[in-house]
């Protein structure tokens, strides 16, 4: 069983080049990401990440992300399929297909390693229909098969979700949301450098 320290993909000891550098690994397209779950709240005093950080983030993707993690890293397909449906019947309509469209275009987008038969086994219960696919959930068995750390996965996961909104031509603000949404217990590994 893969503990999740066993790879934190450690550069320099910058936060936000670790974070790059794990995104680049489990999403190789992360650049071109589309709107996911994360709409930017206009008009507010507070920034506008926050109602979907505490609505979203920190209620149903961060623990069911961890959930995938944990499930893939342990060869436990059915709880990874648990947090994957979980995420679909929690999410709004219209963020659930964002959610389950991105999520589908990465577990299409790349060819299964050769090793990876649960991998396999899942993107088939994804083109049987048995399962969504939803980004957060491809994102955490991407990371487990790469051996990238569930909390420092999990922050390239909102990178994304901030790519998709803002765009990457706004980095300052992408990982401005990113340091916002420390995954649990993880919040050593993004302060601000």
């Amino acid at each position: 069983m893969m503990h999740e320290a066993d790879n934190d993909l450690t550069t320099i000891g910058n936060p936000y080049l670790d974070v790059l550098k794990a995104v680049r690994l489990c999403h190789p397209g992360w650049e071109s990401v589309s709107r996911v779950t994360f709409v930017a709240t206009p008009g507010i005093a507070t920034k506008p990440w926050d109602l979907w950080k505490k609505d979203i983030f920190d209620s149903l993707l961060a623990p069911q992300f961890l959930r995938a993690w944990a499930s893939y890293a342990s060869g436990n397909l059915a709880g990874w399929m648990e947090a994957d449906r979980t995420i679909g019947e929690a999410l709004p309509a219209r963020a659930e297909t964002l959610s389950r469209r991105n999520g589908q275009s990465l577990m299409k987008a790349y060819t299964v390693p050769a090793a990876e038969k649960n991998w396999t086994r899942l993107y088939t219960a994804m083109i049987e229909g048995r399962t969504h696919a939803h980004l957060a959930t491809v994102m955490a068995l991407r990371a487990a098969a790469f051996h990238v750390s569930p909390r420092l996965a999990l922050s390239g996961y909102v990178l994304l979700e901030s790519v998709g909104e803002f765009g990457s031509g706004e980095p300052q603000r992408c990982f401005e949301m990113v340091q916002a949404c420390p995954p649990p217990d993880a919040s050593a590994h993004l302060r601000a450098a």
